[in-house]
């Protein structure tokens, strides 16, 4: 069974969750220090945060940040913990789905889904295997350690299932589904 985003959290490791006031674990989180109508659509939304410190600091960067710009994705992101240039693709996409008004195609062709040990989130095929090894080398909690990871061509919806620390599958992975560039 896939971890649950917001038992990374409590487990200690996941710096934030965002989770609804609804959701059976808000009983667990609501204890934490946290931010309630975080998502403008949704009332119900709130970001838990490990300490007061890591929320004063999301509240800082989003001083003057419009909802759903690339800067509001971008921010979001790195305060639930994800690698940092799938955060920055990822915020770069939902400008262009703003702009143009449609999914974007290169996130249809090499987007990547990616899920382990409580964090999900979207990366590209071009430095997945990158990201992965920030995720391992930053994510090293016992409890992290013993999930293996999923990730999901979004192009073919083939996942795999790949073992802690088997950065070869992983390259496997990038190589097997990278589309290659037209000449």
């Amino acid at each position: 069974m896939k971890k649950r985003w917001y038992q990374a959290f409590l487990d200690g490791y996941k710096p934030a969750v965002l989770e609804l006031n609804t959701h059976q674990s808000y009983s667990q989180l609501k204890e934490y220090p946290h931010i309630t109508h975080v998502l403008p659509h949704e009332p119900r939304s709130c970001l838990f945060f490990q300490n007061d410190t890591l929320m004063n600091d999301f509240k800082n960067r989003m001083d003057g940040v419009q909802a759903y710009s690339g800067a509001y994705h971008y921010h979001l992101g790195i305060t639930l913990g994800f690698p940092e240039r799938s955060v920055q693709y990822y915020a770069h996409m939902r400008e262009i789905e703003e702009l143009v008004g449609e999914y974007p195609i290169d996130e249809v062709q090499n987007g990547v889904g990616v899920v382990w040990a409580g964090f999900y989130f979207s990366s590209h095929k071009a430095f997945i295997v990158d990201e992965i090894n920030w995720l391992w080398k930053t994510y090293t909690h016992t409890e992290a350690v013993k999930h293996p990871l999923y990730l999901t061509d979004k192009k073919t919806d083939k996942t795999v299932e790949i073992r802690y620390g088997d950065f070869d599958s992983v390259k496997d992975f990038a190589k097997t589904h990278l589309i290659p560039a037209h000449t």
